[in-house]
């Protein structure tokens, strides 16, 4: 290529990089500026996908040695995996090596009774609803396995308003503090782990989040553009061994079902 011809080449590539970096940055400052506001949670829902961004375009400048560029996507990419990992797991399940598993089912607009019973695969010494909100509700069951009671609720939290989430999640947080036996919590959660309103009811809860981030809507394997709120919550005795998507019954019209074979000691 000739001289010019790579001149050229390197002012598109710095435009790109400043012009990219620069809306990356913007961005999320006026997230953080605007909290409680529609910006911020979109921002919040698309804040996964902003850190790869900033990854990419950090591996992109380091390979064209722009360092100045490489080091401030590097400064994003910390400060969104920062936030992602205060309360999540990026790439990696967490394991527990125990001698006793069980599976969990999340299957979309199924949450019922049967559902749980077939997941765990004991008889429910107890079963009930939670009122989380007018429109909203989860099912639990109790069971006792290998001398061990504990309960597992499932929940369906899809097309969450900003509204509607402060009362359910306050309400979830009672129903988690009320318990006296250990619980284990599997759905679609409606906001991703990182959000203020889910890293304050794990708090509250002491509850963690076992597994990798899914970008799953619960309709299909997998979708680059969703929000990732399906997730597995339990105590730090609980890992997950397994996850395993089994697919949609399109002659029954029935959802994506994912099964998560739980490890606890």
């Amino acid at each position: 290529m000739s001289y010019f011809g790579q001149k050229k080449k390197q002012k598109r590539i710095n435009i790109f990089l400043a012009v990219s970096l620069s809306l990356v940055a913007i961005v999320l400052f006026l997230a953080l500026m605007f909290p409680d506001t529609s910006f911020f949670r979109w921002v919040d829902g698309a804040r996964f996908h902003l850190y790869l961004f900033s990854l990419f375009l950090m591996l992109y400048a380091l390979f064209y040695r722009k360092t100045i560029y490489a080091f401030s996507a590097l400064c994003l990419l910390v400060f969104n995996y920062t936030i992602i990992s205060s309360s999540t797991n990026l790439f990696y399940n967490v394991l527990v090596k125990g001698k006793a598993t069980l599976n969990v089912v999340y299957h979309e607009g199924r949450t019922a009774f049967p559902e749980i019973v077939e997941s765990v695969g004991s008889p429910a010494r107890r079963m009930g609803k939670v009122r989380l909100s007018p429109g909203r509700e989860a099912v639990f069951a109790t069971f006792r396995q290998n001398r061990r009671r504990f309960t597992v609720m499932q929940l369906d939290l899809e097309d969450l308003t900003p509204e509607e989430t402060p009362t359910i999640y306050n309400n979830l947080a009672e129903f988690v503090l009320s318990q006296d036996e250990p619980l284990i919590l599997v759905g679609n959660f409606g906001i991703p782990a990182w959000s203020p309103v889910f890293k304050n009811f794990l708090q509250k809860s002491s509850l963690e989040v076992k597994n990798r981030i899914m970008f799953t809507d619960g309709k299909h394997i997998f979708n680059p553009f969703c929000v990732p709120s399906v997730n597995v919550l339990a105590y730090k005795n609980v890992g997950i061994k397994n996850i395993e998507f089994q697919s949609r019954d399109k002659e029954n019209n029935l959802p994506l079902r994912i099964k998560f074979e739980l490890e606890y000691n």
